[in-house]
């Protein structure tokens, strides 16, 4: 019995040589957890603890382990995870780990990635979507009914790939001039695309003569669809270009034109479930004032919405693009 509790515990702690190999072990335990410590010879040396510790975690909690260089744990619950989008979980981990000195291993339903002193390591196989599970996860293409999830993702990867960062911004750290409603808009649908099931088209038209009649986006997986409007406002220092709108102005004229779109789709007995206005923007007031002046808005828009909008209007989205790399070192 000691020999075969030897040698299942020596193939158990096998020696793990890069961080990736670390990730796909803790990401195997299927728990959503963060993992902390000085050195990495830390996490082969115990293992056994950090496993059985991992295992005995309960599903609703979001935890923080810190592996002490003696082979003791501190734990920190972070919350429920299945109460909180991933887009929160970020931030969680921005704030927990942005003055830690060491490695941080972070996973959680399908995401998986390194941090270290502070900063995401991007030179990690697996960071994000370059790993295996999450690859696998982006080939389970989304229905229409898990938009905002897929729009969560999108803003992810708007803050951590360096490719939306430099396709949009000039040496200046500034929006390019050429960047505007058409070119975010061929962004957003992209990444749509790629991770939504059946039709995504691009300007999907009721009124070829008239812009205020057609949308940017539109979707079908064959049960159900969705429009978005795509928008921007970005204020004067933060753009190369000369168009600059109010960013709530421009909110309510998405709702305006999403409104006359609904009601010509009804008229031609085409059916839509979903209705969307997708803002990008730059603008210097925090984030929940941001959301909280919309939500404002859209409340007094309300009244003046036709059955047709209410009926599928599924709210505002919107994306700092000030967010965009902003943990990167092409930032600094």
């Amino acid at each position: 019995m000691r020999d075969r509790g030897f040698i299942q515990q020596a193939s158990e702690s096998s020696p793990f040589l890069s961080e990736s190999k670390i990730l796909s072990q803790i990401a195997s335990m299927g728990k959503a957890v963060i993992i902390s410590m000085d050195d990495l010879l830390y996490f082969q040396r115990y293992y056994l603890s950090i496993k059985d510790l991992i295992e005995k975690a309960k599903v609703s909690n979001f935890l923080w382990v810190i592996i002490n260089s003696d082979g003791t744990c501190t734990e920190e619950k972070l919350g429920n995870p299945k109460e909180i989008n991933q887009l929160t979980i970020i931030n969680i981990v921005e704030e927990k780990l942005k003055t830690y000195k060491g490695h941080s291993f972070i996973v959680n339903d399908g995401i998986e990635f390194l941090y270290s002193d502070g900063k995401i390591n991007e030179e990690v196989d697996s960071c994000l979507e370059k790993n295996k599970k999450m690859q696998e996860r982006l080939k389970i293409l989304h229905p229409v009914s898990e938009l905002d999830e897929v729009f969560e993702h999108f803003k992810i990867n708007c803050r951590y790939k360096k490719e939306y960062y430099y396709e949009c911004f000039s040496h200046d750290k500034v929006i390019k001039k050429e960047v505007r409603e058409h070119e975010l808009r061929n962004i957003l649908m992209k990444y749509l695309q790629n991770n939504m099931r059946g039709e995504v088209s691009v300007e999907f038209c009721t009124d070829y003569l008239n812009d205020e009649e057609s949308v940017d986006i539109y979707l079908n997986d064959g049960n159900q669809r969705a429009i978005i409007e795509v928008k921007f406002s970005f204020e004067k220092k933060y753009y190369e270009g000369k168009t600059f709108y109010n960013i709530f102005t421009r909110i309510e004229d998405g709702i305006n034109q999403l409104n006359k779109y609904a009601i010509h789709l009804a008229k031609d007995s085409r059916l839509v479930d979903y209705g969307y206005v997708y803002m990008f923007y730059i603008k210097d007031m925090a984030e929940n004032q941001i959301e909280k002046e919309i939500n404002d808005k859209i409340e007094a828009l309300k009244e003046s919405f036709s059955s047709e909008l209410y009926s599928i209007f599924a709210g505002v989205k919107t994306n700092d693009m000030k967010a965009w790399c902003s943990k990167s070192d092409v930032l600094e």
